[in-house]
């Protein structure tokens, strides 16, 4: 551009000067062919550098594209080559198996000629059954997404062919197939199994265990055949430890054992003879073997196979073990015997039988104890005879002693010498109280049955409690504590005997404490009978045969007011009531006459103070009894129940009265305790007649009436429950009955038995209710129920639907979902995407399994303390991670929330991955591309910049020129020449126009340049100053209509931010320069969005894309003036604030401005 203008200035015309060769006309040419030339070369310029810039991007991108072409046409020649040589057939098939492409091996003995297979579905080429397994393949390859195998068998002239074909899915629901004949390997797989087999049997019927090891180093003590005794010996069968080492199967312990006895026997290079090796047996627990190791080596003499035989010898070290302890059982039960014969305090026996006890089954510490029953509460299981008449509690005779404070060892010293007592049964030892069985505790410290230990207390690793019975009473238990290896079974068993001496023991001590318990009992019952004489509010008295009075007991004087002298001095018959005296006589004289009766007789006797009370005496014949030679006489003063009867006679005439006047039907009847279908009714209401339509007078004449009217379909239950259980427990029924109308009423019957006084049932009383309109409204009900029902079932058959399609709609979830209980870390739930995901097949794998059996170590932790954090703080984890996977490092989006019962507690957690491994990597390359952008801007920007800047100065010069040349014309006399004047303005107003364009990509550039100001800024301070920084229009006719809503205060540059709206406003009054009035609205929307609308001409939607480019203009240059970069700047300044714009309008309908900028409590991004 430069040269260009110095070519220009060179011109003669220049050197000669204006005004004396050349005509005004030549000057004007001159001056615009000038400022043609100069925009030809700043255009030129532009375009040239815009089309290197547009050059080197396409070459660019065809460099990319040849380099991506290249690479793709290189794949497929390899994979081409791979499928020519590989002897396989490849299918390309749709979702219904039409082969849509084949490729094969020419030379392949699979090959057949295309024609045979393309355009025909594979179920039909195919024969049954394996067209239906093809199906099934295929229809699991779409469901699941995931490579599916099948292997089949086709028939063929020569022989059975065996196939393999592995279906993959492809894009747009096809599936390829890859198909490979496995004929030869199958067949060498059964000739190999054949072997196998044969040697095998050989090996399984050999009578001792025979396994082979490998000897290599790298392989070494890994099990490479086992026959069936030495399954049988370990508990395992041989697809669970062919290819394990000892350490896989067996404790550290025992793997180190096998592995120094297995190295040894290479190192010494002859069989190891093992008289006694322990093995951990997975079904029949510990075995000892005797066990011979031959090692075998190969031509290199290097270890190869380790033979080894082994003889179970365990039942034989048992015989000798329990023919040890037999001994020494034996010895103990005869020492406890021996003190016991010797009369050996109970304190010094139980003790020692302690001592041998924990010294024969090696436990630490433990009692013998006596069991008793305390005065209150109930027994606890009747099938061990336990007393009924209270709770048992454990007493000891013997207990270790284990105090561990000073507080304890006083306890101890105080309390063991007679014994300590134990109340609290919600313990392991309190277990065999209650339940009179063994208790086995191998784990107490999680053991329900565990009631919990005091502060310092030894530890109670392992417990064993055994119940001792003498004649199926249960009456004492040993409880022992703190066996190494725990207690068992056997154990149990094996001391049986023991158990035996110390019930026996117990049995015996416990006659000798109830011999002298007896003793002791009998002289308190002596004296409990002299005070029972003395105290008792019941005369006990002893009359001769004549009647006269020998013993009377101090009572006498409570109730008669005499002392026993005195009453001795008194015929005792003459103080009876005279109308009562001969009633007396008779019944004494007949006791006289029938020495094995008892007599009961009431009668009215006069007391001291002369007032007759009432008397009931019951009198027995004692005169030939030689310990009391008289008549017996028990007196009791009955005058208050003789006014409890007569107000019971009251009671009951108000109880008529009362039973006459309810709905119901009271009833009572006499029944014979023979035969209960004999009765005789004694009462019937009236309301008898109301309910079955009988006079109570009929009832009276036939008992049976009332069962008579009993409908036939309830006659025989009512008849068999009423005449079965009327004397026994009463009954209470609903029966139908039919009236002598034919009307049929519901009626409920409850009788109630009532006992005479010996205890005998004699009569009953019930109540009869009619429950017709009850019985309708149950008869709804029920049906409303039914409905209920039904309801119910649907709603169940939705909810199983519904839960169906959940876990359908989770299998189909992209994301990963799944379910972690808190206690066990268990997962109780899984999508089948996050079961592939982590490397299993199918979901059903996954559930039931911990987290740490389905991730390493390192990585189970990280979940498990994730996890820790949800349930202990109870909130939502959201968490951005990078987890390495099978198919390798993922990046997931991760949500777990947790689950709570109705009650709040937290029982689990449910959480949700989604795969962002494509998300992340798509941000770094867009990262890449951003900065790649962001520096290609800049230059631009400052391209831009300038050329503007470089553009002023020629810009310059061609308005001086014109205006230099004006003056010269001025002063020829030539600027009336109208011509002149146009081209003068021509050339003006092109620079001009020059000009604002320049300025316009200046004022572009610096925005895009100039760094924010951020402020707080209120926008309605903005909108007031652009309003008033508008120039007024030229026709003073329009009236302007501003519609200033409230706007929002925002965070931004204040400057620029006002460029916005001037530029907006002016844009508005520009466009409805037309319209009287003129409407402009500002205003925001409910979501803080911003808006300018105006009332005039409008745009066309089409275009709208073209609205915020730079120069782009919608409107005619002469109707509507301006640069088209206005809009421009406002989107950018927009955009730098964080914002959006766009605009909408209808032709002729004005146009609306929408934009969007930061609140004052958002922050803004340049």
């Amino acid at each position: 551009m430069k040269n260009s203008f110095n070519l220009f200035i060179e011109l003669p015309f220049y050197d000669k000067g204006l005004g004396q060769n050349t005509s005004v006309e030549q000057v004007i040419i001159v001056l615009t062919s000038l400022m043609i030339v100069f925009l030809m070369g700043v255009m030129l310029w532009q375009w040239y550098s815009l089309k290197q810039l547009n050059n080197q991007l396409k070459n660019e991108i065809i460099t990319l594209q040849q380099d991506q072409k290249f690479l793709l046409e290189e794949k497929r020649e390899e994979l081409r080559t791979i499928l020519e040589i590989l002897p396989d057939l490849f299918f390309r098939m749709n979702s219904d198996s039409t082969i849509l492409d084949y490729r094969g091996e020419s030379k392949s003995e699979l090959y057949v000629s295309p024609e045979l297979f393309l355009g025909k579905p594979m179920i039909e080429i195919l024969p049954e059954p394996v067209a239906q397994a093809w199906r099934d393949a295929i229809a699991q390859v779409l469901g699941s997404n995931t490579l599916v195998t099948l292997e089949y068998q086709l028939s063929t002239s020569n022989a059975e062919q065996y196939y393999e074909a592995r279906l993959v899915p492809f894009a747009h629901q096809q599936i390829i197939a890859i198909v490979r004949n496995i004929s030869q390997q199958k067949q060498t797989e059964i000739n190999l199994k054949k072997s196998q087999d044969f040697l095998q049997t050989i090996i399984n019927y050999l009578p001792v265990a025979l396994f082979v090891k490998d000897g290599k180093p790298e392989k070494f003590g890994q099990l490479l055949l086992v026959n069936k005794a030495c399954e049988e010996m370990m508990g395992l069968v041989s697809s669970q430890v062919v290819g394990k080492t000892g350490h896989d199967l067996f404790p550290a312990d025992q793997a180190n054992f096998y592995e120094q006895k297995d190295r040894e026997a290479f190192a010494n290079g002859v069989p190891e003879d093992i008289p006694e090796e322990p093995i951990d047996s997975y079904n029949a627990g510990k075995k000892i073997l005797h066990t011979i190791k031959v090692p075998l080596y190969d031509q290199n003499n290097d270890p190869e196979y380790l033979v080894c035989i082994s003889e179970d010898i365990t039942r034989q070290k048992k015989a000798e073990i329990d023919l040890e302890k037999s001994h020494n059982i034996l010895r103990t039960i005869s020492l406890a015997q021996s003190q016991f014969i010797a009369d050996t305090v109970p304190q010094i026996l139980f003790n020692d039988l302690l001592e041998n006890l924990l010294n024969l089954t090696d436990s630490e510490y433990g009692f013998i104890g006596e069991i008793l029953y305390s005065a209150q509460g109930k027994p606890y299981i009747e099938e061990a005879h336990m007393k009924t008449r209270g709770q048992p509690y454990l007493k000891t005779h013997a207990i270790t002693n284990i105090a561990w404070n000073e507080e304890t060892r006083q306890f101890y010293a105080e309390n063991s010498p007679h014994g300590m007592e134990f109340y609290n049964l919600k313990t392991l030892f309190g277990a065999v109280i209650t339940t009179g069985q063994p208790v086995i505790a191998n784990h107490p410290a999680t053991d329900p049955r565990r009631g919990g230990l005091p502060e310092g207390h030894p530890s109670l690793d392992t417990f064993l409690g055994l119940p001792f019975y003498h004649d199926n009473q249960l009456v004492g238990m040993v409880g022992i504590a703190n066996r190494e290896q725990g207690y068992d079974i056997e154990l149990v068993e094996y001391l049986q005997p023991f158990l035996t001496t110390c019930a026996n023991l117990i049995k015996a001590y416990r006659n000798e404490r109830s011999r002298q318990q007896a003793e002791k009992e009998r002289e308190v019952s002596e004296n409990k009978l002299k005070a029972l004489l003395k105290y008792s509010s019941d005369i006990v008295s002893v009359f001769d045969e004549q009647g006269q009075l020998i013993y009377t007991s101090p009572a006498v004087e409570k109730i008669y007011g005499f002392s026993p002298e005195e009453l001795q001095n008194k015929n005792t018959f003459e103080l009876i009531h005279p109308d009562d005296r001969s009633e007396v006589r008779n019944a004494f004289c007949q006791l006289l006459e029938d020495p094995k009766n008892t007599i009961r007789v009431h009668y009215r006797y006069q007391t001291k103070n002369q007032r007759f009370i009432w008397i009931e005496t019951v009198a027995s014949n004692q005169l030939q009894n030689p310990n009391i030679q008289g008549i017996v006489v028990n007196s009791r003063d009955i005058s208050h129940r003789k006014e409890s009867e007569e107000a019971l006679r009251v009671s009951e005439e108000r109880f008529r009265q009362l039973a006459e006047n309810i709905r119901e039907v009271f009833w009572m009847i006499d029944v014979s305790t023979v035969n209960p279908t004999e009765q005789r009714t004694l009462y019937v209401s009236p309301a008898y007649q109301q309910v079955w339509g009988h006079k109570p007078e009929e009832l009276y004449e036939n008992p049976r009436q009332w069962i008579q009217a009993v409908h036939p379909d309830d006659f025989e239950r009512i008849s068999h429950e009423f005449f079965d259980k009327l004397l026994i427990t009463g009954f209470d029924h609903e029966y139908r009955i039919i009236r002598p109308d034919g009307t049929i009423r519901w009626i409920r019957d409850r009788g109630f038995p009532i006992k005479n006084q010996v205890g005998e049932f004699c009569r009953v009383t019930g109540l009869a209710e009619d429950i017709t309109k009850q019985k309708q409204t149950e008869e709804e009900i029920r049906g409303l129920n039914a409905a209920l029902a039904e309801q119910n079932r649907q709603l169940e058959q939705r909810v199983a639907q519904r839960t169906a399609e959940l876990e359908m709609l989770f299998n189909t979830l992209p994301d990963f979902v799944f379910v972690v209980e808190r206690e066990t870390m268990k997962l109780s739930f899984c999508n089948q995407m996050f079961a592939q995901g982590i490397g299993f097949t199918n979901r059903s794998e996954v559930e039931g399994k911990t987290i740490f059996e389905c991730f390493p170590t390192e990585m189970a932790n990280y979940f498990a303390q994730q996890n820790e954090q949800v349930f202990n703080s109870g909130e939502i984890l959201h968490v951005e991670e990078k987890v390495c996977l099978p198919n390798g490092d993922r990046y997931f989006d991760t949500y777990k929330v947790p689950l709570r019962t109705p009650q709040g507690e937290i029982y689990a957690l449910l959480g949700t991955g989604r795969d962002m491994t494509e998300l992340v990597n798509t941000k770094k390359v867009l990262m890449q591309r951003t900065t790649q952008l962001e520096l290609a801007n800049q230059e631009l920007d400052s391209f831009c910049y300038s050329v503007s800047h470089d553009l002023r100065a020629p810009l310059r010069h061609i308005h001086g020129f014109v205006n230099a040349l004006k003056q010269q014309l001025m002063i020829n006399n030539t600027l009336e020449d109208p011509k002149v004047l146009h081209y003068l303005e021509v050339i003006e107003n092109s620079s001009q126009k020059m000009a604002h364009l320049i300025d316009g990509l200046l004022t572009l550039s610096r925005v895009g340049r100039r760094e924010l100001v951020l402020h707080t800024v209120d926008l309605n301070a903005v909108v007031k100053t652009a309003i008033n920084l508008l120039s007024p229009l030229e026709n003073k006719t329009h009236t302007i209509k501003f519609e200033v809503g409230k706007l929002p205060t925002v965070q931004g540059d204040n400057a620029l931010l006002q460029q916005v709206f001037t530029n907006l406003l002016d844009n508005a009054l520009k466009f409805s320069r037309d319209r009287n009035p003129i409407s402009i609205k500002i205003n925001t929307l409910e979501d803080g969005t911003i808006f300018i609308s105006d009332n005039g001409v409008g745009f066309d939607m089409e275009y709208a894309d073209q609205l915020f480019g730079a120069f782009q203009r919608l409107h005619s240059q002469a109707i509507f003036e301006g640069t088209g970069i206005g809009l421009s700047i406002v989107q950018r300044i927009i955009h730098r604030h964080g914002g959006h714009i766009w605009a909408e309008s209808q032709v002729d309908k004005g146009a609306t401005f929408y934009f969007t900028l930061p609140l004052k409590s958002d922050k803004v991004g340049s």
